[in-house]
């Protein structure tokens, strides 16, 4: 037992020597202008698949109804704040299935802590004071509005 033990703080030791020269490597590899650059290059990949990816699907009436929604439902985990006043325009379009329409408002619930989210509180009022909206577009607007004034952790989230 003393062997088996002795034998494992010996991996352990060249364990952690070997952990220790690949930290070394990358803080070598990685300066802090390096991880900045790979930072900004993600978030303008990132910006440029949601303009071109998942926005044009909503507005795509060739695909199937379940993809659009789908589409639409990538803002709710991946808020991107510069696509708000899009998701806006299409949510206001008589022109789009009402389904759609509705999904974009709830996706719009998720921008809590957008700088926009005022803008989303704006829009919410106007579909809630417009005579000729459907019930139930009426109904997701007040929910997400509650959810945007509520905050995050609001235990029971409207």
């Amino acid at each position: 037992m003393v062997f088996s033990a002795k034998t494992a703080l010996s991996k352990i030791a060249v364990g952690e020597n070997e952990v220790g020269k690949y930290i070394d490597e990358l803080a070598d590899r990685f300066s802090a202008d390096a991880i900045i650059k790979l930072l900004k290059t993600t978030s303008i990949a990132r910006a440029k698949d949601v303009r071109e990816e998942y926005l044009p699907k909503i507005g795509d009436e060739k695909l199937p109804l379940r993809k659009r929604i789908s589409a639409i439902r990538f803002f709710r985990n991946y808020r991107f704040h510069a696509a708000v006043p899009e998701l806006i325009t299409l949510a206001k379009s008589k022109s789009i299935d009402d389904n759609l329409r509705k999904t974009i408002i709830e996706a719009l619930g998720w921008f809590v802590y957008s700088y926009q989210n005022k803008r989303i509180i704006k829009f919410c009022d106007s579909v809630l004071a417009d005579k000729n909206a459907d019930g139930i577009m009426q109904r997701e607007a007040l929910k997400t509005k509650n959810r945007l004034l509520a905050g995050a952790n609001h235990p029971l989230t409207p």
